[in-house]
Order: C-alpha cells, then sequence, then structure tokens
C-alpha cells in the first residue's frame, strides 16, 4: 500500500502545538465542565483545532517560504520520496480534511462519559493513536484504489515478482561496451526484465516485460511507471492522433512501442537504438518482433541531425550511459534544436531523465534550459514519475498555455477513450511549466 501521509516536518509541528495545548487544557480538566456542549467546544479547541492551525501553517511555510524558485534557471521537481511543495501541500491538506471528522467524532462519545479531569488527556491520546492513523489509512486504501486503476501491472503490486533475481534466459555481450553483458531474466508471474550486467557483478534492470505466450508480450501491462508517463504524457498533448509518426530515440525491451501499437495502432512506429545487443534481446526474448516497430542500430544523435524537417508527430528521447546518466550530447541545444525541426506543427517531444541527485539535477537543468530556448518555455513542462527517480521533459506546442488540470483532463479523457489499463491523468497532474 502507497502510503501517503503528512509530512514530517507538518506531524513535528502538529505534535508540538498539540502537546502545548494539551497542557494548557489540563487546567480545564480540573474543573467539572457546566455541560456537555461545554467539553466538546473545549476538546474541538484542544484537540483537533490547534494542531490543525500548526499542520496548516507549516504547510503554507512549505509551500510558500522553503519550496525552491526557479529565477532564471527551470528548478526539477523532487524526486519520489521528497514530495514538492505543492504535493506536500495536497497531502497535509488531506490529513486535515480527515483528521478533523474522525478526532471529532471519536472524542464525542468519550467527552460525554470520561471524568472531566482526564478527559482531554484521554481525548487527545485517542486523536493521536486511533482516530487520525484510522483516517490516513482509510485515505491510502482510496489512493492505492484510484491509482491502480484497473492496472494488473502496478508498480508497487508487481515489484515483488520481477524485482527477484529470476533465471536468465538470454546473454549477449554488449556492442557498446564489451566489459558489459545484455541479459534477459525470466521471473515468475509471466515477468522478464532486461539487465545490464557489469564484470564487477553489479547488474541493473533496464526494462520490465509480461510475456502471456513463446515470444508474445501483453503490452497493456507496463511495470516501470516512468513508461507509463512517457505515453500518458504524449497521448495527454494530442500528438497522438490519426495516424501519427512516432519516433523512440533509445529502445529498452520497446516497451512503449509495445504499448503504442496496442493503443494507437494506426501508428507509424520507429525507433533508434545504439547497443545491438539490446535490438537482440528485444527482438528474441520480449515480444517486440511483433510489434510491427522498425528499428534500426545506431546514434540517436547522427539520426536526429539527419532526420527530415517536420517528419515526426512524437519523438520519445530515453537514452542512458553505463553510468545511468544522460549524456551530456542529449541535453545539448545541438540535439534538442534537432528534435525541434523534425516534428511536425502539433508535435511534441518527451524526454525521459534522471533526477534526485546533484550531477543529475545540473544535467535536468541543462536539458531544461535547452529545451525552454529551442521551444519557448510556456511550451515546455516538467513531470515527475512516481514512484522512481525520473522526471520528463516535455514540449511542442500543444502544451503552450496548457495548464495541469487542463493536461489532467484530456490525459483521463484518452483513458477512457483507448481502453488504458492505467490512469494516464494521474501520471501528468503534477506537470510544471518551465520558467
Amino acid at each position: 500500500m502507497k502510503l501517503v501521509l503528512p509530512t514530517a516536518p507538518t506531524v513535528a509541528a502538529s505534535a508540538a502545538a498539540s502537546l502545548a495545548l494539551l497542557g494548557s487544557a489540563l487546567d480545564a480538566d480540573t474543573r467539572p465542565a457546566a455541560t456537555l456542549l461545554d467539553s466538546v467546544q473545549s476538546g474541538f479547541v484542544h484537540e483537533w483545532l490547534g494542531p490543525a492551525v500548526a499542520l496548516a501553517a507549516i504547510a503554507a511555510v512549505d509551500r510558500f517560504a522553503l519550496a525552491p524558485r526557479a529565477r532564471g534557471a527551470a528548478v526539477p521537481p523532487a524526486p519520489p520520496g521528497e514530495p514538492s511543495a505543492a504535493r506536500a501541500l495536497e497531502r497535509d491538506a488531506e490529513s486535515l480534511a480527515l483528521c478533523a471528522p474522525a478526532c471529532a467524532l471519536a472524542n464525542l462519545p468519550l467527552l460525554a462519559v470520561a471524568p472531566p479531569a482526564h478527559a482531554h488527556a484521554l481525548c487527545w491520546a485517542l486523536d493521536w493513536l486511533a482516530a487520525a492513523p484510522a483516517a490516513l489509512l482509510l485515505r491510502n486504501g482510496q489512493l492505492q484504489r484510484q491509482y491502480s486503476f484497473d492496472d494488473p501491472a502496478d508498480w508497487l503490486a508487481s515489484a515483488a515478482q520481477w524485482s527477484t533475481s529470476g533465471t536468465p534466459i538470454f546473454a549477449q555481450p554488449s556492442s557498446v561496451d564489451a566489459a558489459t553483458e545484455v541479459r534477459v531474466h525470466e521471473h515468475r508471474g509471466g515477468w522478464r526484465t532486461l539487465r545490464f550486467c557489469g564484470a564487477d557483478g553489479r547488474s541493473s534492470v533496464q526494462s520490465v516485460t509480461q510475456m502471456v505466450g513463446a515470444g508474445t508480450a501483453e503490452p497493456r501491462w507496463v511495470a516501470n511507471e516512468y513508461v507509463k508517463s512517457l505515453a500518458s504524457v504524449g497521448l495527454a498533448s494530442g500528438a497522438l492522433g490519426a495516424a501519427p509518426r512516432v519516433a523512440f530515440l533509445g529502445l529498452g525491451a520497446g516497451t512503449l512501442p509495445l504499448l503504442l501499437r496496442r493503443h494507437v495502432p494506426d501508428a507509424t512506429l520507429e525507433a533508434v537504438e545504439l547497443d545491438a545487443a539490446v535490438v537482440d534481446a528485444a527482438t528474441s526474448c520480449l515480444g517486440l518482433e511483433k510489434a510491427d516497430v522498425a528499428v534500426s542500430v545506431g546514434d540517436a544523435l547522427a539520426w536526429a541531425a539527419a532526420a527530415p524537417d517536420a517528419q515526426y508527430d512524437a519523438i520519445f528521447v530515453d537514452v542512458f550511459d553505463g553510468d545511468n546518466l544522460t549524456p551530456s550530447a542529449f541535453v545539448a541545444p545541438p540535439f534538442v534544436a534537432d528534435v525541434r525541426r523534425a516534428l511536425a506543427p502539433g508535435g511534441v517531444a518527451v524526454h525521459n531523465l534522471h533526477t534526485g541527485s546533484p550531477a543529475l539535477d545540473v544535467r535536468f537543468a541543462q536539458a531544461a534550459a535547452a529545451y525552454a530556448d529551442a521551444f519557448g518555455g510556456d511550451a515546455c513542462r516538467a513531470v515527475p514519475v512516481e514512484h522512481q527517480g525520473n522526471t520528463l521533459l516535455a514540449a511542442g506546442a500543444p502544451l503552450r498555455g496548457t495548464g495541469a488540470d487542463a493536461l489532467r483532463a484530456a490525459a483521463e479523457r484518452e483513458t477512457d477513450a483507448r481502453g488504458l489499463l492505467f490512469d494516464a491523468g494521474a501520471r501528468v497532474r503534477w506537470a510544471q511549466e518551465i520558467k
């Protein structure tokens, strides 16, 4: 279960406020309340209202004072586990809205029967130990069901199956780095993973695919959140309309081409992958040979430089080096300018990058600046990916003047119209304009 709880500073501030108010309330507890209404009113003030004010205050500080500001440069969204100010504010607001009635309902019978000398202390303990946690857990259950939608490949549910070591069924030296071996591992539940394995024994999962038969992938089951987010942004933009032409720079297991082939069947799909071993793995073990995708082995930089003008409705960029870092050339102005030139009017580019460390955030800021310069900042959006340390950069004319609410509404329409098993709207809800 995904826990969406108040932020740590908010909890600390609320606890401190409630303890201070409890101390002041103990004096009142030594005197019998005149009526039950007096007890309820006093309990409301001391057991909920005061902590709620503290919660709201610290949330406001998080949002308006401590949040990073873009001053002439793009500031990347916070990685998962370190929510952005907007996400923290929403989280805390939800907590307030839930805990208030839960604590009030729990306190009413207790205030009616408890000895006046102990009423506030008992209510305080009940609120913090039972009522508020129960409300938050109930909300988490609701969020989990909403978030998962009908998705059998939900990240939180499926990772237990494919994150195991599994059984190797394919191994081939990388054509780019002789010290790295490209492998495919088979796992329980029909999952297969594409891995890069170094001579030092380290292994990293690059892609995850669900197989439903010999050589046949289930394209609707997408485990990696960043792939769902890439598709969600592309669909929400409107660029994947009638018979779109789509390019993928970086192939991996071909999860995104497989997904779009299933849900945008009239699309023309082509992909460029630098590592021939990755192409062999994807086509022989991961179902890509049945997806009608034109795959070429080559340098995506050279592809972009040679791409014809105004040819593609969508270009997805998902390129990383052996250190899992986007090569500097792929965040530089010449490459972004080539991508811009290759897009048809109304086309979009969606670029997957890692964030969450100083080096990664610098690379993200470089990419954001290049895209903002090429497309205009009002046509660029940063889209954080839940659960994974990824942030997408989306750019194109359809995004100009489109706020997060409008983008989410469009994604929700695409979810219904195309029969997605995941909620595309939830994947674009935190889209931010690049300044």
